[in-house]
């Protein structure tokens, strides 16, 4: 329900700079937040308490901290402030923010954050495509020197490769798996079907039903963006953030908000492979209030515009008169 924080901002309309103010000042608290926690590891300090302990198997341990959205949200509004102004200091943050990203050590976050930002930055930056050719030559001569496996890289790669052999194997990626169970096995009705079946508590039969799915088949919901939305508000649901996906796709978004359009394309993708629609909610409320904000200023500038248009012609008429 956090979504409700959009009609939120619709009501008390804070302005875009103020905003900017809010993702700057909570980036820069998630990252205290997140290095205390790597100095404390694997004591958990902040986040959620996992029964296996934190894990390192990729080089470094992967902290559950609410609010790492801000992280790639900021990382985008400091991208676009650098088509905007053209200041290296803007490229300086973007790198350093990059950096902590790859430090999560969340592959779809990393490949996505980059993707995305790298297609941005070739439509923005003149001779960008040239740069990026040349780093792209010198990541595959890098990529062909032996990379140690206990290593940040080196062990995601190894983590990639194990799961490329599994599926050459003839097994099924376990995400393809769960997809298809959430949507044709989970739903008992066509109730439930289409307006879902609401949001488990552990202690009640449907939550144990849950925690029974989880231990015998080892799936979880939440490692399925979409198929969560649709066992959890049905087929209504879907529809729903399909719409709002759609609608901020088509949207023509001036310079100033290219990057609250760029992390609901994010959001939008990465849901395929976790809920990240669920976790950084607050993130997609900010981008599209920010958005409809933009929306409703292009209307009236055109409106003001078309009127003083009228008031010309319409004087001329009466002048030549």
């Amino acid at each position: 329900m956090a979504i409700i924080y959009f009609f939120v901002l619709l009501k008390y309309r804070p302005t875009l700079r103020d905003l900017k103010k809010l993702i700057y000042i909570y980036t820069f608290v998630y990252i205290l937040c997140w290095t205390y926690g790597m100095i404390k590891a694997p004591e958990i300090v902040f986040g959620l308490e996992k029964e296996d302990g934190l894990k390192d198997d990729r080089g470094l341990f992967r902290l559950s901290i609410p609010g790492r959205g801000f992280l790639t949200l900021c990382l985008f509004m400091c991208l676009n402030e650098y088509t905007l102004t053209k200041k290296k200091l803007w490229v300086l943050f973007t790198i350093a923010l990059f950096l902590i990203t790859v430090m999560h050590v969340i592959r779809q976050v990393i490949l996505l954050s980059a993707f995305i930002s790298i297609c941005y930055l070739i439509r923005k930056v003149r001779y960008f495509w040239l740069y990026f050719i040349i780093l792209v030559v010198s990541a595959i001569f890098i990529g062909s020197i032996d990379i140690k496996d206990d290593g940040i890289l080196g062990s995601m790669l190894a983590l990639t490769e194990r799961q490329l052999d599994e599926q050459r194997s003839g097994e099924e990626n376990v995400r393809i798996t769960e997809y298809r169970y959430f949507f044709s096995e989970y739903s008992n009705s066509i109730i439930t079907a289409i307006f879902g079946n609401g949001v488990p508590h552990s202690e009640s039969g449907f939550g144990r039903r849950e925690l029974r799915i989880n231990s015998d088949f080892e799936f979880f919901a939440n490692d399925v963006g979409y198929a969560e939305i649709f066992i959890r508000f049905g087929t209504l649901g879907l529809l729903i953030y399909a719409s709002i996906f759609i609608s901020a796709f088509t949207q023509t978004a001036s310079e100033k908000t290219n990057f609250a359009k760029l992390f609901i394309i994010y959001i939008a993708i990465a849901n395929f492979t976790a809920s990240w629609v669920f976790h950084d909610v607050i993130c997609l409320g900010i981008c599209l209030y920010i958005l409809e904000r933009d929306s409703l200023s292009q209307k009236r500038f055109f409106r003001r515009t078309e009127e003083l248009k009228n008031l010309v012609i319409s004087n001329r008429f009466f002048t030549r008169k």
